[in-house]
């Protein structure tokens, strides 16, 4: 999501201010949202009614398409809203990793079927969630971190609740 549509949720009291000096940077409104944790992506989500994506929805969103020729070293603006089909989000190649709801498993690459539900008191301090992403050059990219952390290059996707 981008800067424009983040600001809109912290005016409404329902998102915290990101943590990086590009956010509030006026020639960058239309760039994704980044310097977020965990909570606030899911507190974004929730307030347009949605929620983080699962790993399976970010991946069937990735395989599925394919990004245009943009610049691949540098944040560029978010080229058009994240929309949702039956089969899941689409659109989710991007220029910042993008928290999900999926927890980190014991063996790369395998699926939890337990999912984060994006509440503070939920949220592990020792089970860290599944981050996917980076560039349209790194695209596939999949780490852990812990969802109260702040790193300046990750941002936030939603998915409908009924996907």
């Amino acid at each position: 999501m981008d800067n424009a549509r983040y600001t809109l949720c912290v005016r409404a009291g329902a998102c915290t201010t990101p943590n990086s000096p590009l956010y509030a940077d006026p020639q960058r409104v239309a760039y994704p949202v980044q310097g977020i944790n965990g909570l606030q992506a899911a507190a974004y989500c929730r307030w347009l009614g949605r929620q983080l994506p699962t790993v399976l929805q970010w991946e069937a969103a990735l395989w599925g398409t394919e990004p245009s020729a943009t610049a691949r070293h540098e944040l560029g603006p978010v080229d058009r809203v994240v929309h949702t089909a039956a089969s899941g989000p689409v659109n989710l190649l991007g220029n910042v990793s993008e928290w999900t709801r999926s927890y980190e498993t014991e063996e790369p690459r395998e699926y939890r079927t337990a999912l984060w539900d994006g509440a503070a008191v939920s949220l592990s301090f020792t089970t860290p969630l599944v981050v996917r992403g980076d560039s349209w050059l790194n695209s596939a990219t999949w780490s852990y971190f812990n969802g109260r952390v702040d790193v300046e290059t990750f941002g936030v996707r939603c998915v409908s609740v009924s996907d």
